[in-house]
């Protein structure tokens, strides 16, 4: 794994933009204070709220009070923009942080969440669309959702009980295809046909991401304890 970011970058130098059309990434997001850094270019960005570039559109906020980590994220991938390689896969690597003083239980609720539906909210389905997948870990929990067979039945097709507590995992996500680790562990639905549906003729490009969040705008469901994410695109 590329050591990109699991320790404290220096920010000192980067340059503030709002967004780069050329850069391929990666991007670092910060949900300690909101910024996002753009490694791709030879000088290094850095961006905050908002950063748009060819593989994805990233938007922090705040949105409520937790001691470590206050801010939110939410990603949109775009696997084939138009203005760069299609991708092969994405990968996000999230590190975590752990127990404090101010917080004892850490991370908690919905840190991180990953899905190719904008209205994925948890626990699979969405808006309706056909081939909609979701993976997410609540608690410390992953599960992972199939696309539903008819509307409201999807399949739990992962469960795993995860120690996120001052580590980080690796997901990598790709059409019809979800990895996690370590310990490496991966779900191939190429036959199947019931995992995301990225990029196939007539399919959306698209796959979100919430971090510290659900995916939906406006949902309740958030969480406290995804510190830092590495997002790296692979043509």
């Amino acid at each position: 794994m590329k050591h990109y970011m699991l320790c404290t970058l220096v920010m000192a130098g980067l340059t503030a933009v709002s967004s780069n059309a050329q850069t391929t990434g990666p991007l670092v997001i910060d949900l300690t204070n909101g910024s996002i850094v753009d490694l791709g270019p030879a000088t290094p960005v850095r961006a905050t709220n908002t950063y748009v570039m060819p593989y994805a559109t990233v938007q922090t906020a705040v949105a409520r009070t937790c001691p470590e980590t206050p801010y939110q994220a939410r990603v949109d991938v775009n696997f084939a923009p138009g203005n760069a390689p299609v991708l092969k896969r994405a990968r996000l690597t999230v590190e975590y942080e752990g127990n404090s003083t101010r917080a004892v239980k850490l991370p908690n609720g919905w840190t991180t969440h990953i899905g190719d539906d904008p209205n994925n909210d948890g626990f699979g389905g969405g808006s309706g669309l056909n081939n909609v997948a979701e993976a997410h870990v609540l608690d410390q929990n992953l599960s992972v959702y199939s696309s539903a067979t008819n509307p409201g039945e999807v399949d739990r097709v992962v469960y795993q009980e995860l120690r996120l507590a001052n580590g980080a995992v690796k997901y990598d996500f790709a059409n019809q295809y979800f990895s996690w680790g370590q310990p490496f562990n991966e779900v191939d639905a190429t036959n199947g046909k019931k995992l995301f549906e990225v990029g196939t003729p007539g399919s959306d490009t698209h796959v979100y991401l919430g971090l510290n969040r659900v995916i939906r705008n406006g949902s309740t469901r958030i969480g406290c304890g995804a510190k830092r994410a590495i997002l790296e695109f692979i043509p």
